[in-house]
């Protein structure tokens, strides 16, 4: 079975026109759409277009011009078909939050595309607004880089919050995952970096002073940080080959 859960530490950090940043922990599913029935049938927790604790719906995700009732995956297909991407026998792994006890709270989810020898071929970020408006943004082949993530710069067009311009290019940078996953979003106003957001997956033990220390490699510093509540945690400041600078929590990475 592909379908797994991954407990990731998600960390939002604004750097103008006051720096403020915040981060929590929160579990995800990875879905293979193919092993839905299954999922529902062996999960007492999980339910597929039905009713329990975890609940996933067709209808919470990818609204295209499809006839009405077309499975995710065949909506999925058509988005890579209309890119000229042949998804024939492949399979799409969904990383998302379903519903918890009926409510849906999701304001990002993400489509990993693998061809029939199991090549990752494209990645859909679909973002979601305050208003339920849905906006999905296509990488293709072509836009995987020398270390083999989905990276792309594209304009938003697309109204998520009042704290966000509708002008503010996103910044994906999508690691396809595996045994381990680290999805990051960063928000361009022209050159500048207005925001970044970053979802990774956290270690079975907390780190300690020591270990963040030695997790801070070579044009790295360490940086407390303290949320509006009050809580504590570390962020990094990190330079990167090119010559972008983000912030991201520390933390290891560990099996699914």
């Amino acid at each position: 079975m592909n379908s797994c859960l991954y407990e990731c530490q998600v960390m939002h950090a604004r750097f103008s026109p006051r720096r403020h940043a915040f981060s929590y922990r929160i579990f995800l599913f990875a879905i293979d759409l193919d092993e839905l029935a299954a999922l529902d049938h062996r999960l007492s927790l999980f339910s597929s277009e039905g009713h329990a604790l975890y609940s996933f719906r067709d209808a919470d995700f990818l609204p295209t011009n499809q006839p009405a009732g077309a499975p995710l995956k065949a909506r999925v297909q058509a988005v890579l078909q209309q890119h000229g991407v042949d998804l024939s026998g492949g399979r799409v792994v969904l990383i998302t939050l379903p519903r918890v006890a009926g409510f849906l709270f999701n304001p990002v989810s993400f489509y990993f595309c693998f061809d029939r020898t199991g090549q990752p071929v494209a990645a859909i970020p679909e973002v979601t607004n305050t208003f339920r408006e849905m906006k999905p943004f296509f990488l293709g082949p072509s836009t995987r880089d020398e270390a083999g993530r989905f990276h792309l710069r594209v304009p938003k067009h697309f109204y998520v919050s009042p704290f966000s311009d509708v002008d503010v290019a996103f910044d994906f940078l999508l690691p396809v995952p595996d045994n381990a996953m680290a999805i990051q979003i960063d928000d361009y106003i022209g050159e500048e970096l207005f925001a970044t957001s970053e979802a990774e997956q956290v270690a079975e033990e907390d780190d300690n002073e020591d270990d963040a220390q030695s997790e801070a490699g070579a044009g790295e510093t360490l940086e407390d940080t303290v949320d509006e509540k009050g809580c504590a945690y570390k962020l990094v400041r990190e330079q990167r080959a090119d010559g972008r600078v983000v912030m991201r929590p520390v933390c290891k990475l560990t099996y699914k």
